[in-house]
């Protein structure tokens, strides 16, 4: 296989550290391997020294594979490949094994999925938080936790965006507190603590150093910030650190992906040389002109053109539509239209950014005779939020469903300020007879007091209006009459929410 003259100068790197910038179908897994190879034929360096990682565990074994293929090609033996040692992982997988060797975790040490899910509902449930999306809020809060780990954040000046900031730090306590007591840690905690122990113990680091002197990492644009700074401890004070990505195809942000890392690397390491990858093997010149005409709007990035090498077979067109029954009509005449020329339609491809248009694209194509296939499921419309709250609320109007997940679901949607512990002294179906009793037994005559201190300071300022809700409010709680009071308390509490606003503008004003 011929090279270009980068792919050259990058597989023939031996020492310090390398940034390999490489554009999309550059051939940048093509590069690693090679390079690998060349540490161990060129350099003779061990292959127990070298590392590789990667982001996902798809992609980890796909860069094994391909390095076993490679070495076995120029090797007789079949097991030459394997008997090299060179370690290929994720981040998570590598830093584990530190850990493992450190503080003899095995897979039991390590929290499920289901499992943290379980941990942060019994959280919300014990600091008794509401949330009209109750799977939304548990969700958000352990990306949020996850924020804070992965980006070497301080608790205490944390903004959280799922909920007060002092609630977010009870949380976020209590859950560690939760992962200790139950010897788990988190796929973060396996990233922090490494850090963590690299950081105090260098004897283990030193050891770490020696194991792996050679460290390429693929997707470095994915890379946050605890991961960056292991892999800093690890790899000095030679720095022979390998790093290939695309700071124009970092999409993972939301996940903790620091792009901007990348674009500092060469401030971290100024004598890091730079490889440009920028020839496309895989996208004809129509695509790659519209990929550079597009990412050039993008001033947070590394300057490069991508070069194409395949010659231009069909532009690139930008078809407005006003509504999707346009879009529709036009992608099957289009398909139709190429068909006639003589294109198979299995050499066509339709590609969706999200799952919602799926359906109405497939009745046009259903509509117009084309053939198709999905290549993934069609989304179930029965496991949409809307449909699983009718259902819940189905269930329960028929009596067959009076489950404590069932009344989370729908209980406050819309929102009917039902409070969580109103469903705690329920272990088995739940009524809405149960559920009003609840309500009944509580302590009326403190609402009593406390709506009538309302009524006071309303009338003392003239506010007749929302003093009468309050004056309603309170002679219901003094009779019992309790229907009133939850059909009627937010009315008036909204009444006094505006005049807190307008009290608000005339003291600014």
């Amino acid at each position: 296989m011929a090279f270009s003259d980068t792919q050259t100068q990058a597989i023939a790197h031996k020492d310090g550290p390398a940034l390999v910038l490489a554009g999309p179908g550059s051939g940048k897994t093509t590069v690693i391997t090679n390079r690998i190879v060349t540490l161990l034929e060129r350099y003779h360096i061990p292959g127990s020294h070298i590392l590789v990682i990667t982001f996902t565990r798809a992609a980890a074994q796909e860069m094994q594979s391909r390095f076993f293929t490679l070495y076995q090609k120029r090797n007789a033996r079949l097991d030459a490949a394997r008997s090299t040692g060179v370690t290929f992982g994720t981040f998570h997988s590598v830093f584990y094994r530190i850990l493992k060797h450190a503080y003899q975790y095995d897979a039991s040490n390590i929290l499920t999925q289901k499992e943290q899910y379980k941990m942060i509902e019994s959280i919300i449930d014990e600091l008794d938080m509401d949330a009209p999306d109750f799977n939304e809020l548990a969700s958000n809060l352990l990306g949020e936790i996850s924020a804070v780990k992965s980006n070497c954040l301080s608790l205490d000046y944390y903004y959280a965006k799922s909920c007060p900031e002092n609630v977010f730090r009870r949380v976020y306590r209590l859950y560690e507190k939760k992962l200790r007591q139950a010897n788990k840690v988190d796929f973060d905690d396996i990233l922090t603590m490494t850090y963590d122990l690299l950081s105090k113990r260098r004897d283990i680091l030193d050891a770490w150093r020696q194991r792996f002197s050679y460290i390429l990492i693929d997707e470095f644009q994915d890379i946050n910030l605890v991961q960056y700074k292991t892999i800093q401890l690890l790899a000095a004070p030679k720095n022979n650190i390998f790093i290939v990505g695309d700071d124009d195809q970092s999409i993972y942000r939301f996940r903790g992906a620091r792009p901007e890392i990348m674009l500092g690397f060469e401030k971290d390491y100024p004598n890091a040389i730079r490889i440009l990858l920028d020839i496309n093997y895989r996208s004809d010149a129509y695509i790659v002109a519209a990929a550079n005409h597009l990412i050039v709007h993008n001033t947070a990035r590394f300057p490069k053109k991508i070069r194409a090498s395949h010659q231009a077979a069909f532009p690139v067109l930008l078809k407005p539509c006003r509504d999707p029954a346009e879009q529709n009509r036009y992608l099957t005449a289009q398909l139709r239209d190429y068909h006639a020329q003589g294109y198979a339609y299995e050499q066509m491809a339709i590609l969706f950014r999200t799952n919602l248009g799926i359906r109405f694209v497939m009745d046009a194509l259903m509509k117009g005779g084309i053939p198709f296939h999905m290549k993934d499921a069609i989304p179930n419309l029965f496991a949409h939020w809307i449909s699983l709250d009718i259902i819940a609320y189905l269930r329960l109007v028929s009596g067959t469903g009076n489950t404590r997940a069932n009344w989370l679901r729908i209980m406050n949607r819309p929102n009917r300020y039902i409070k969580r512990e109103a469903l705690a002294p329920f272990t088995s179906d739940i009524s809405v007879a149960q559920l009003k009793a609840y309500y009944q037994d509580k302590d009326w005559k403190n609402y009593q007091v406390l709506v009538h201190a309302l009524k006071s300071k309303s009338l003392s300022i003239g506010a007749e209006e929302p003093a009468e809700g309050a004056r309603a409010l309170e002679a219901a709680a003094r009779e019992g009459r309790t229907d009133y009071i939850m059909e009627h308390h937010e009315e008036v509490m909204n009444s006094y929410r505006n005049l807190l606003n307008l009290l608000r503008r005339e003291l600014q004003s």
